[in-house]
């Protein structure tokens, strides 16, 4: 009889330590996928704040396509100065994040180099029209060179040439090169959070690679 109770006591205890053993294992690792979740989700909403930018960006440039008006043109130039201004600020706060997140994507995915594949830059390359840093920086030291202040306007002749030249570039860019690594930027984020969401759910968080198409 002394031995069932002993028995009896012995496995209720070991039942607890185990249960609280699993527990306290699995909050751990719950909390730790919760903070790689965090960066992931604070990259992929800088990068999305980017992609809306440059999605005003491109509005700006069919509008103007559709206008062709060089009575309107000096205005439409400085919309995209503005709007340039509002891609590098973004760009910037996307930039911080990517050394966090590479970190995250090192520390817990096999698959750093597909991440820093993925990356969206604005490096400057000698030489390049289309990099879109040197088409920022044209652009503006173009208007500069046109008025005598920020708030003055260019000629209207000289407005209209300098956009159509901008659209020209602009189609080449946004089209060919920005759509492409911002799409594949998101591909990749995406894929990431996906799995890290249901490993929370499942308390299971294994490294895997991810292969963007």
């Amino acid at each position: 009889m002394l031995k069932v109770i002993v028995s009896c006591v012995l496995t209720g205890i070991i039942s607890i330590a185990t249960s609280y053993f699993i527990n306290v294992y699995l909050g751990k690792i719950r909390e730790k996928n919760k903070l790689v979740y965090d960066q992931l989700k604070d990259y992929s909403e800088k990068l999305s704040l980017l992609d809306e930018k440059w999605t005003e960006f491109d509005e700006i440039m069919r509008n103007w396509n559709n206008e062709r008006d060089m009575s309107v043109a000096p205005i439409f130039w400085k919309k995209c100065l503005f709007k340039m201004d509002d891609i590098e600020k973004c760009f910037a706060d996307y930039r911080a994040s990517i050394h966090r997140t590479e970190n995250v994507i090192s520390n817990n995915f096999s698959d750093e180099d597909v991440f820093l594949d993925s990356v969206y830059s604005m490096s400057v390359t000698k030489g390049d029209d289309f990099n879109e840093a040197n088409f920022f920086n044209q652009s503006k030291n173009h208007f500069e060179g046109h008025v005598k202040g920020k708030d003055d306007f260019p000629d209207k002749e000289i407005a209209y040439e300098t956009m159509n030249k901008i659209y020209g570039t602009y189609v080449e860019i946004y089209k060919y090169r920005v759509k492409v690594k911002l799409s594949r930027a998101n591909s990749y984020i995406d894929q990431k959070l996906q799995i890290v969401s249901n490993s929370i759910s499942t308390h299971k968080f294994n490294k895997s690679k991810t292969t963007i198409d």
